[in-house]
């Protein structure tokens, strides 16, 4: 399996942060677990393997083209994930009885979540073709590529059944709940260590090395900002 995550940077963009120091712990997270770490993107990132995309400049678009193109090339199962994710527990078991794995929450604006997606080997070009087809009815702004992803796997189930394999585009799609595949901790001292991945969502950057080395034993000495 390899863990794709996304980094194109748009220093322009308002929502631009430094993801680098996010992206230093989830390689760290991936090493320790023998997975193999790539960054979708368009600049070299050095001490990073770098899948090089040929992207538009808005963010969105770029990250919705930027994971089809990784689809169509990286020939293994995949976990596409946030930069500002970690990898906690071994994620390989998801894929043994679906296509593709997407998980879904209570959030206010989009209950698909894009921190945490497998895509298994067999069906990687037929879900680039998905995410092609999401990107051709999307819009720029922040969350439109959430989505424009979300449209691709409607209906959604509701959250109270999940876990749940369901046939989407004639693809075996589980449908998971965040807690404990897609986790945000919800403050430096929330053990949340059962979970498979961690999303260090918005401001949880600042304080990650610090929950990591905490709760997963590595990243103490990583700088986040």
């Amino acid at each position: 399996m390899i863990v794709a995550s996304f980094l194109a940077p748009r220093p322009e963009h308002p929502r631009w942060r430094d993801y680098i120091p996010s992206l230093r712990l989830l390689q760290e997270s991936c090493d320790r677990l023998g997975l193999r770490h790539v960054v979708i993107g368009d600049a070299d990132l050095p001490g990073f393997d770098v899948f090089h995309a040929n992207l538009p400049r808005e963010l969105m678009p770029a990250f919705v083209l930027g994971q089809a193109a990784a689809m169509d090339a990286l020939d293994d199962d995949l976990l596409l994930v946030g930069a500002d994710c970690v990898i906690a527990r071994d994620p390989r078991a998801v894929l043994r009885d679906c296509d593709i794995a997407v998980t879904l929450g209570e959030f206010w604006d989009c209950r698909l979540n894009t921190g945490a997606i497998w895509i298994g080997r067999a069906v990687r070009r037929r879900a680039a073709a998905m995410w092609r087809q999401a990107h051709a009815e999307m819009g720029v702004l922040w969350g439109d590529d959430q989505l424009a992803i979300a449209s691709q796997f409607e209906p959604l189930p509701d959250l109270r059944l999940l876990p749940l394999v369901e046939e989407r585009q004639e693809l075996r799609v589980k449908f998971l709940p965040v807690d404990p595949w897609n986790l945000a901790p919800a403050g430096a001292e929330n053990d949340v260590s059962h979970a498979a991945i961690l999303h260090f969502r918005g401001n949880r950057k600042a304080w990650s090395p610090a929950w990591c080395q905490r709760f997963l034993g590595f990243g103490g000495d990583a700088c986040a900002t």
